[in-house]
């Protein structure tokens, strides 16, 4: 199955540091003696996702978001991707310093536009095809 993929590098301290980044968070829930409004209010704020914030707030599904750190990444990015010189891409815009990838397939935005683009936190390497099994 043929398949697209966004692709993201970015530097953080480790890959707790990226997922608060590129994951949904929620605050703690409210206790239950709060008011209405206060759950509301709770529910206004919650989850707070600042990738997806950054990104214009399109529709993203996180389950087809992925983050990867660690030395054999770009493995990874082997097995998936189709295109072999988008391997050398991404490792040329990733440079020494940027230690996590983030990969968005498009079954993340379920259907509806998005454009992706660099944020404060990631560079937009652009969008490959890549092979799903």
């Amino acid at each position: 199955m043929n398949d697209r993929v966004h692709i993201f590098v970015g530097s953080f301290a480790n890959r707790e540091a990226a997922c608060v980044y590129t994951e949904a968070q929620w605050e703690p829930a409210p206790v239950t003696s709060v008011s209405d409004q206060e759950y509301h209010e709770w529910e206004v704020r919650n989850p707070f996702w600042q990738m997806r914030s950054d990104l214009g707030d399109p529709y993203l599904d996180e389950d087809f978001i992925e983050t990867i750190d660690g030395m054999d990444r770009y493995d990874y990015l082997t097995n998936i991707l189709t295109d072999p010189s988008a391997i050398d891409h991404v490792r040329g815009r990733a440079g020494d310093d940027r230690n996590i990838l983030v990969l968005i397939f498009s079954e993340a935005l379920g259907g509806f536009p998005a454009a992706m683009k660099s944020t404060s936190c990631l560079e937009y390497c652009g969008e490959f095809s890549c092979k799903l099994s």
